[in-house]
């Protein structure tokens, strides 16, 4: 076990050699080789968050650009990603470096739902929609965290856990020389017997922390992310809707109080749309309280379309095809 930390360093040193044959080649067996090797350092239980994040997110790029693009090992890593997303946002970080981290990584969740919707994996799509909503909107809002709670009813334990948390984060090899392209045997060296010991024990006791913590009434669930059955009391008086909004596709998820989960392809919204809309908006609320700001703005752009006309085409292109459907459902049942 101690080796396993040396193992995913090497290993991941190695990927980056496969990665660099793969751009020069469209060979299969490179990209699949790759590929297995970045997702055993992307899921290994101990290591560098951002190392291992960085290998889930190349496993995508690789699977995209050289293996089938609807590959059960690209679902793999982006529930990888999703996984180790929250340790690379760590609350003991800096604010600073949080938002820096989630500004790096602002459309993963994004990408990964539209991902799920486009192999058919449309409640996977809601839970992951409903596990990004919830680190996202946790750092900008800056909302109580689990272990917030946890130190409300076992502030001991939360010690411990922010304790044991800080120590394994402290005692990884940081990724940046992986950016620097060092060699695997200067991993090999830097991580002794002492070091992979000492990181061995941290992750054990890491890991029964968390059992403990577990059983502890109402905390079962710490630390993991809801499943579909969970979410479905949400619908219990009326649907509930997630929309979707990437460069390279639009959708909505309805759920439903029974956990059906439907699709609505909404073509008729694109991302480019939306800012546009975003800003004219904006503009419109200004025009009160700033009307010399805004007649300039008019004049420069040429046109400025009223909020009637942008509430008309969000209908449309939105809510329109979503009530229709729940209609339609509604009906149904």
């Amino acid at each position: 076990h101690d080796q396993a930390q040396r193992n995913a360093l090497i290993q991941k040193s190695c990927a980056d050699i496969k990665l660099g044959q793969t751009a020069n080649s469209d060979e299969l067996p490179y990209c699949q080789q790759a590929v297995t090797i970045l997702l055993y350092v992307a899921k290994i239980r101990i290591g560098q968050p951002s190392i291992k994040l960085r290998a889930a997110l190349e496993c995508i790029k690789i699977c995209s650009k050289h293996i089938d693009s609807s590959s059960e090992q690209s679902l793999l890593a982006y529930q990888y990603a999703l996984d180790v997303l929250p340790h690379v946002v760590w609350p003991g970080y800096p604010i600073h470096q949080r938002y820096r981290e989630l500004s790096k990584h602002n459309n993963l969740v994004g990408d990964a739902v539209s991902f799920s919707i486009s192999v058919g994996k449309c409640i996977q799509g809601l839970e992951w929609f409903e596990e990004g909503r919830n680190i996202i909107w946790g750092q900008v809002l800056q909302l109580r965290t689990p272990v917030d709670n946890l130190r409300v009813n076992h502030p001991l334990l939360a010690d411990e856990y922010d304790d044991i948390s800080r120590r394994l984060r402290n005692s990884t090899t940081s990724s940046t020389d992986f950016n620097r392209g060092r060699r695997a045997e200067h991993f090999e060296r830097q991580l002794g017997d002492d070091d992979g010991r000492d990181h061995r024990l941290l992750t054990v006791k890491y890991e029964q922390l968390l059992k403990q913590i577990r059983e502890q009434r109402g905390f079962g669930d710490f630390l993991r992310a809801k499943r579909a059955n969970e979410l479905a009391p949400a619908a219990k008086t009326g649907p509930v809707v997630a929309v979707n909004v990437q460069k390279s596709r639009c959708d909505a998820l309805i759920m439903y109080h029974t956990g059906v989960v439907t699709h609505i392809p909404l073509p008729l919204l694109a991302y480019a749309h939306l800012g546009k809309m975003h800003s004219q908006l904006n503009l419109n609320s200004r025009e009160r309280a700033f009307r010399t700001y805004v007649e300039e703005s008019r004049i420069l752009s040429g046109r400025y379309p009223k909020p009637e006309g942008l509430l008309g085409a969000l209908w449309k292109r939105l809510v329109e095809p979503i009530f229709c459907a729940i209609e339609n459902e509604v009906c149904v049942q």
